[in-house]
């Protein structure tokens, strides 16, 4: 979950940021971009001067994800106590 919310983070803020699509800035939009394409179009995105300022999908993406990585640990955890083996620290 950690890399996936690294990208997402970076993706809203270097577009917030106003970043050039170039370089690193190319990486991070690409891979954030492809993670958030579920959330695509459920919110529109702030321009200013034809460029993204702020995308949502991006905020929504990381939300969901987030919910749903607390869910996969929390369910696993259960299992774990209710089948008797040590808990996951």
């Amino acid at each position: 979950m950690g890399v996936v919310a690294a990208f997402l983070a970076l993706d809203f803020l270097l577009r917030l940021a106003g970043a050039n699509d170039v370089g690193f800035a190319h990486i991070v939009f690409a891979v954030g971009g492809a993670l958030a394409v579920p959330f695509s179009g459920i919110f529109p995105a702030l321009t200013t001067a034809g460029r993204y300022a702020v995308r949502w999908d991006d905020l929504l993406a990381l939300t969901v994800y987030g919910l749903l990585a607390w869910a996969v640990v929390t369910l696993v955890r259960i299992a774990a106590q209710s089948n008797g083996t040590t808990s996951i620290s």
